[in-house]
């Protein structure tokens, strides 16, 4: 039972959308995981500025052309905070579904110190940036400080 949907090139098994049983290929879990990339991007505005930033991040790299432990660094974090950011929406999801919406403290806890994750993956972040792009940026500013 193969369809074709109007958004997407593939031939997907409708069963896939509605499964919640463990995979039965690669190219099935490769279809979850890039659905949860698509619904990450889509529903949520914090990967959406996350994502944003990270953009701002690789491009000023490439213009300041940072060495190569400067890049792994740069790709680490970059690639940690994303991360976070969609276990937190997972969690967020579970949370929301276990608690059935309403308010409960717990829930609450769960949802508040997930988001602390990403608050500390962020915060690391931008402190890698810092002294990632501040001395590079400061030598341009001012050439005659070396």
């Amino acid at each position: 039972m193969e369809r074709l949907r109007s958004s997407e090139v593939l031939l997907i098994p409708s069963s896939w959308d509605r499964k919640t049983t463990r995979c039965g290929s690669l190219a099935e879990s490769f279809y979850h995981a890039f659905n949860g990339l698509r619904l990450g991007f889509r529903q949520e505005r914090n990967l959406k500025i996350q994502a944003f930033i990270a953009v701002c991040a690789i491009t000023l790299a490439f213009l300041l052309k940072i060495d190569s432990s400067a890049w792994l660094a740069l790709i680490f974090v970059i690639g940690l905070v994303l991360t976070v950011e969609f276990i937190n929406t997972s969690i967020e999801y579970i949370v929301d579904l276990a608690a059935n919406s309403t308010y409960h403290k717990s829930a609450k806890a769960a949802k508040d110190t997930a988001a602390a994750g990403v608050l500390i993956a962020s915060g690391c972040a931008a402190f890698t940036g810092v002294a990632i792009f501040l001395p590079r940026l400061i030598n341009i500013a001012f050439p005659n400080l070396r």
